[in-house]
């Protein structure tokens, strides 16, 4: 029996070494397998992390380039402001008057000006006197001239270059841009000679109320005409925008106010509170109110 059991202990111990090899072996192909996966996946996280860092810095260049986008548009409304006033109190300087009918607001500017135009008779179409034309976004600034004698004995050498630098500008009329009208005025109607007819085919009506005034460019070039004629309907058009802008804005509030006092009645009492309101409006197109 004990022959037996030593010979059968030494055969399992034959297969038990035998199994455990194999399965050494085994155990061995796994572990290399899953070795070569892991070193897959080490080069995928690579690749994510690396994807998801240029993704990241995509976005922040995106973030950082349309920041300055806004910034630099601020920047170019901020210098626009600034040049339109600069010219602004040029102005002042040149047309004496003219900041009592244009004092500074913002967005307030220049859009056309020019010294060719002549004011003519309505009735002999004659020429008047030199005028100076402004157009401006929102008025219509007429000048005349203003010369100023001069005495110094230099004044007879260089009698142009004196002239042109002691004309003064003065302020005569201004008009609200929306009460103007200005017409072109054809050569249909054979009035006066030709050099009337010349000036009839530069010349344009402007019209305010009751008043009427007609100008005319010097020279027989039309193009100083149609410049003006083409600036004034843009900035008529360019204000009646702004202005049904804010009517809107003013109705808006209207309404918001009207619901508040539905609501609360009590909101009435405080006035303190409907004067900031009226001014918030005045300063915005629109309010929104919770």
């Amino acid at each position: 029996d004990l022959r037996k059991i030593k010979n059968r202990t030494s055969t399992d111990l034959q297969h038990n070494v035998y199994q455990n090899r194999t399965q050494f072996i085994k155990i061995s192909k796994e572990a290399e397998k899953l070795k070569g996966e892991m070193r897959t996946l080490r080069s995928l996280m690579s690749d994510l992390t690396g994807a998801l860092g240029q993704a990241t810095a995509g976005s922040g260049t995106s973030a950082i380039t349309v920041a300055a986008r806004k910034q630099a548009n601020r920047s170019s409304v901020a210098n626009l402001e600034a040049l339109w006033n600069t010219h602004l109190q040029a102005l002042w300087k040149r047309v004496e008057g003219s900041q009592k009918f244009l004092p500074a607001i913002p967005g307030r500017h220049i859009v056309y000006e020019s010294s060719r135009w002549v004011e003519l008779n309505a009735a002999t179409w004659k020429a008047r006197r030199r005028v100076h034309l402004i157009l401006l976004n929102d008025h219509f600034l007429i000048a005349s001239e203003k010369k100023r004698m001069d005495t110094s004995p230099q004044a007879n050498d260089n009698n142009q270059k004196s002239s042109q630098s002691n004309v003064q500008l003065v302020a005569e009329r201004c008009w609200p841009l929306q009460d103007v009208q200005m017409a072109d005025i054809s050569t249909r109607s054979d009035v006066g000679r030709g050099g009337e007819k010349q000036k009839i085919s530069n010349a344009i009506n402007v019209r305010v109320g009751s008043e009427s005034l007609t100008f005319a460019i010097n020279g027989s070039e039309n193009v100083e005409k149609t410049a003006l004629l083409v600036a004034f309907r843009k900035a008529v058009e360019d204000l009646r925008k702004t202005l049904n802008a804010e009517t809107e804005g003013t109705e808006k509030l209207r309404d918001s106010l009207q619901y508040l006092a539905t609501r609360d009645p009590a909101i009435l009492k405080k006035t303190d509170l409907l004067g900031n309101l009226a001014e918030t409006a005045s300063k915005r197109s629109s309010l929104l109110i919770d």
